[in-house]
């Protein structure tokens, strides 16, 4: 048997924003359904004065704990991906278990190793994959665990594009040998990274320099170029054969979302690049007209041609914007085919449920999804057993990581998944006015004064003070 994912939890504030409410002040009501509709966004999670990535990481990890009654001596790692963290040089592990030890007692989890995770949100797929691995390598004790947390908060600046897509939340996995929900295959492991500027957020600021344009094309180019290495090593392993696309092995598909429909977009543009030379290509082509190519044919001919993408002023050329426009309409009426939506209803579909619920959170997005994935098939009765569950993990910057890992045994995963809730577990939720929101927003909000109170916080770990940049916390 190999590692992998036993068991996932969630913690996330209960505080959010209505998007509707955003719609509303951004543009006066006259774009209705922007955000809703057109990013498939319909809450955006805000942290309270006195909530961070920290204290959202802890509380899912001692959830985490409790569900599956872990003792911290049989913890032996603790991995934190974020691209949250507010120190330059202490890993936010830290932070968590001097937390934890608040609960379980000093001392109690000082045996336990980690290290902080940052490569924006693929980080999170290089801490699962490091702990996999951990196990994978050498002998583990059957009652020892490794967990891996993965924490952070999206927020853009006011009134920029990307405050559409803010969220927070984190989610924390019990790793370990023969897990009960899915078994990592990581020899198929695949990467493609390349020195971009599309998204970064430069030293001393709270909020990331953004492009847009450049970064979802980003994100389309290294997630193909990691898919087709995962394809080789999946003929090699003999799991697709004779060059046969690779969707037809795979049962559900969880990919980064910066927001719902970038997912859709992903999915879209990777069965165009499998599908493109085939057969089932030339009868889509002959209901709705010929696929859009670039000069050069391919996507990189696109990004990289400067009369199409300007890269020193982070911009799609008037040239560029016109190719795209008719690219985006071949796309939409692909989107409208039987063979899309069978592929889409099936395999993507129940993975942006939760996320749209709740927004961005970077280096967890994905990992909400495949949690959504699990719990909305299995409410739904659908057996998942042995299905193939391909990850495309992405991170500005840029780097991709497309994996996998094949679900236990229905009679394996039942009692675990039964007892998922995710909305028990966010607790009942509280909206927020606009102006509450933009309070929180530019921290007018003391630590003290949190907007729910200190008694709706009982049993939490929050944050008590900040002062000469250091961070302390209490368990409420």
């Amino acid at each position: 048997m190999a590692a992998g994912i036993d068991d996932i939890t969630f913690f996330g504030p209960r505080l959010y924003l209505d998007t509707s409410v955003l719609e509303e002040v951004r543009f006066d009501g006259k774009k209705k359904g922007l955000i809703s509709k057109g990013l498939g966004l319909n809450k955006e999670a805000m942290n309270d004065s006195n909530q961070d990535a920290a204290t959202n990481a802890a509380n899912a990890v001692r959830m985490l704990m409790k569900k599956n009654d872990v003792l911290p001596s049989q913890v032996e790692r603790l991995e934190v991906a974020t691209e949250s963290s507010f120190d330059e040089s202490k890993g936010m592990n830290s932070y968590v278990i001097g937390m934890l030890e608040k609960f379980y007692g000093a001392g109690s989890l000082g045996h336990c190793g980690g290290v902080e995770h940052k490569f924006a949100c693929v980080a999170g797929s290089y801490a699962l994959e490091s702990a996999v691995s951990l196990v994978n390598g050498r002998k583990v004790k059957k009652d020892k665990y490794q967990i891996v947390v993965v924490t952070d908060t999206a927020k853009y600046d006011l009134r920029s594009p990307g405050e559409l897509t803010q969220g927070t939340g984190a989610l924390a996995m019990l790793v370990k040998d023969s897990p009960r929900i899915i078994e990592m295959e990581s020899d198929l492991n695949a990467t493609s990274i390349k020195n971009l500027t599309d998204f970064h957020r430069p030293f001393g600021k709270e909020t990331p320099n953004v492009y847009g344009e450049e970064s979802e094309l980003a994100y389309l180019l290294q997630t193909k170029d990691a898919l087709d290495d995962y394809k080789r090593n999946a003929i090699d392993y003999g799991i697709a054969v004779g060059g046969k696309p690779m969707i037809g092995n795979v049962g559900y598909i969880n990919a980064h979302i910066p927001y719902p429909k970038m997912a859709e977009k992903a999915l879209v543009y990777l069965l165009r690049h499998a599908w493109r030379g085939t057969e089932k290509m030339k009868s889509i082509e002959a209901r709705i007209g010929p696929e859009p190519l670039p000069e050069g044919g391919s996507m990189e001919s696109f990004f990289f041609n400067e009369k199409f993408v300007d890269h020193n002023d982070h911009r799609v050329t008037p040239e560029g914007s016109e190719f795209l426009k008719r690219d985006n309409e071949f796309s939409k009426k692909l989107r409208g085919l039987e063979e899309y939506q069978e592929i889409y209803k099936s395999r993507l579909e129940s993975s942006l449920k939760f996320p749209s619920e709740i927004g961005n959170i970077y280096t967890g997005s994905m990992y909400l999804a495949f949690r959504s994935t699990v719990e909305n098939e299995f409410r739904a009765g659908v057996d998942m057993s042995g299905k193939r569950v391909l990850f495309i993990s992405y991170g500005s910057g840029a780097n991709s990581m497309v994996f996998s890992g094949l679900m236990a045994d229905r009679s394996k995963y039942t009692p675990v998944v039964r007892n998922m809730d995710f909305f028990r577990e966010l607790g009942e939720r509280v909206p927020l006015t606009y102006q509450q929101y933009e309070d929180l927003h530019e921290k007018r909000v003391a630590i003290k004064d949190s907007m729910l109170g200190r008694k709706e916080y009982e049993g939490q770990f929050v944050l008590r003070e900040v002062g000469n940049g250091e961070r302390r916390y209490a368990l409420a």
